[in-house]
């Protein structure tokens, strides 16, 4: 075995695991070094790189779901993307947050109108954070026969808790989380899962994320006393944030003589996943007319027609 092994980070890294999975980890880097010295010929010892590998391996299963992501896949506001990876920083070492008096959060709140990346941001700050993630929609949740939907959630914290370091990403949770006693709400759900927060709070390497469209709707409980008891609010892109969303996916697509900043302007109110859609529906354009190898100006202008369209076809039955 090799001299230095990082071992405070090793033990970080391994966070939840059983004896038994980290004699597996063991047993697993060192049959790699054993097969990478084999092929080689050369005499090789066991470092710290073959055992973090051996942990990516074997500890959270769901980690690869979210490997490629990165804060480059997000065009936001400076502060806000500043806010979040701050908050990487201290899911990732809980331990130097405490050492400058940060209590480290339990969860985060997104909020924020349809489109605008909310469960994108969740799926980097696990990538980034290094974290298993397991994300659910409220509906996933609920069900309609008794005890199910407190079932569910119990299972899903459950298997979070097995692969720490993780997050638990509930989209739309204002469909299990709303004010108790309303309409339609299900007291015994909440509180479920108010349990399995507050369960999680005094651990290490649980994190929760919440998404809602209506904040106004959760109930007040979840978002206080060390619960989702951040919130981060992501709106609509600005006319520079819309020219760097397009810019961003423009970058994959052959193109010719299209004025990006033209569309920005024309394209206000649209949400970042409206501008994905305008990208894709432009490309669809032009590779079915067949007679050009490029993505024109007024593929894209046909493309935000379509939209506009479909958005004004869609409001006159609401």
């Amino acid at each position: 075995m090799a001299e230095g092994i990082d071992l405070e980070e090793l033990t970080r890294r391994t966070e939840g695991m059983t004896p038994a999975t980290i004699s597996k980890v063991v047993d697993s880097a060192a049959l790699d070094v054993f097969k990478e010295a084999a092929a080689s010929g050369e005499q090789l010892l066991l470092d710290t790189k073959h055992l973090l590998a051996a942990v990516e391996s074997l500890g959270g299963q769901d980690r690869p779901m979210v490997e490629h992501w990165t804060w480059d896949a997000l065009v936001l506001p400076e502060t806000t993307k500043a806010q979040l990876q701050q908050l990487q920083a201290v899911i990732e070492d809980p331990e130097s947050a405490r050492r400058f008096g940060i209590d480290p959060p339990t969860g985060l709140l997104l909020a924020g109108p349809p489109g605008t990346g909310k469960t994108t941001v969740a799926k980097v700050l696990a990538a980034q954070a290094r974290c298993s993630f397991y994300p659910v929609s409220g509906a996933d949740v609920m069900s309609k026969w008794v005890g199910e939907s407190e079932g569910n959630i119990r299972r899903l914290f459950e298997r979070a808790r097995a692969n720490r370091p993780s997050i638990v990403f509930i989209d739309e949770i204002d469909a299990i989380a709303g004010r108790r006693g309303a309409v339609e709400v299900h007291d015994t759900q909440v509180n479920q899962l108010l349990a399995e927060i507050d369960g999680v709070a005094g651990q290490r390497g649980v994190f929760v994320v919440g998404a809602s469209n209506r904040p106004d709707q959760i109930d007040p409980a979840m978002l206080r006393g060390g619960r989702l008891s951040r919130t981060i609010i992501l709106g609509l892109p600005d006319e520079a944030g819309r020219l760097a969303i397009l810019r961003l996916h423009a970058a994959r697509m052959p193109t010719v003589d299209v004025r990006l900043d033209e569309l920005a302007r024309e394209a206000e109110g649209m949400s970042p996943a409206d501008l994905k859609a305008l990208c894709q529906e432009a490309g669809l354009a032009a590779m079915t007319r067949g007679d050009s190898a490029s993505v024109t100006h007024e593929d894209f202008r046909e493309g935000l027609a379509r939209l506009r369209g479909g958005a004004a076809a869609r409001s006159s039955y609401v």
